[in-house]
């Protein structure tokens, strides 16, 4: 068996796709988790969401159970591929795969790897919700662009929209920004003016912008009292592009889809010149196995 590692690509914002836990919802693990996720106050809403029949004249979720869903089913995805809970685990399995959360992704990769709890990391991604509302975060919008980080940021300069930032650098071919919803909304007219291929994603919440750094720390005053643990398999720092080593560095990363952009590009290179053979995504769609498959012919695998 090979020992070259595979990393497991966890997905956030817009990967939730309604139902997509339907066909699993009789396995073990992911039937224990929908479980613990209805017995949560505002749970039951995102397990129907997964679990329920797809109506598509049905309004969108509201963002409360949109993003629980989400979180949900990453977790759900890394339990069937063998992360969570521990005794699904093979011992030569553990020692490959390596965790790496994309944005708010972050979140449902600490819970799969036994950092902490299903329950501590919903509550943890409920309380950045409240406390958006709380300290009066505007309405957000995330714009995807068919284009690389630089071209992006000549967009940006060239748009002067107020609040607008890089929130992640994807690939070669693939930036997102972030902002005010206003401004987001015009930055998609100008780019579809210029024959730019671009989808806004259907979230209205704030993320990967300065102006939430008043509410990254209450968050990270709140993640000083759960507790956080070892990681069963190691979990990728985007930031930092080595694995998390410590309770204060998973505690920081809590708070990284509120104010810190990703450099997803960067982590899959250096992923790959630290000899991974495998991405493989711990989603229902390959998003961003198929991001990594652009910065050069490696092999990917979705599900």
């Amino acid at each position: 068996m090979s020992t070259r590692p595979k990393v497991l690509l966890v997905p956030g914002i817009g990967s939730l796709v309604p139902g997509s836990l339907a066909p699993h919802a009789g396995r073990p693990p992911v039937r224990e988790l929908l479980a613990r996720l209805a017995a949560l106050p505002p749970g039951a809403a995102a397990a129907a969401l997964l679990t329920g029949a797809v109506d598509r004249a049905a309004p969108p979720p509201d963002e409360v159970c949109a993003q629980l869903a989400g979180y949900a089913q990453a977790v759900a995805f890394c339990a069937m591929a063998g992360t969570w809970p521990v005794r699904a685990v093979r011992p030569e399995r553990a020692v490959r795969t390596v965790l790496l959360g994309h944005s708010l992704g972050e979140l449902a990769a600490f819970a799969a790897a036994g950092v902490l709890t299903f329950e501590d990391g919903a509550r943890l991604l409920l309380a950045c919700l409240r406390l958006r509302a709380e300290l009066g975060a505007p309405a957000g919008g995330l714009l995807v662009l068919r284009l690389p980080a630089a071209s992006a940021g000549l967009l940006l300069a060239r748009a002067e929209l107020p609040g607008l930032v890089l929130a992640c650098d994807n690939g070669p071919e693939q930036s997102v920004v972030g902002g005010p919803r206003p401004a987001v909304e015009a930055l998609a007219a100008l780019a579809r003016a210029d024959a730019v291929t671009c989808t806004l994603l259907p979230t209205r919440t704030l993320f990967h912008s300065p102006e939430l750094a008043p509410v990254a720390r209450r968050v990270r005053a709140l993640a000083e009292t759960v507790a956080f643990r070892a990681p069963r398999v190691p979990v990728h720092d985007p930031l930092s592009g080595r694995p998390y080593r410590s309770a204060a560095e998973f505690r920081d990363g809590v708070t990284h889809h509120l104010v810190h952009p990703v450099p997803f590009r960067r982590c899959v290179a250096l992923l790959r010149a630290a000899g991974v053979a495998e991405f493989a995504e711990a989603g229902p769609r390959a998003l961003l196995s198929r991001l990594t498959a652009e910065q050069r012919d490696v092999a990917v695998r979705p599900g």
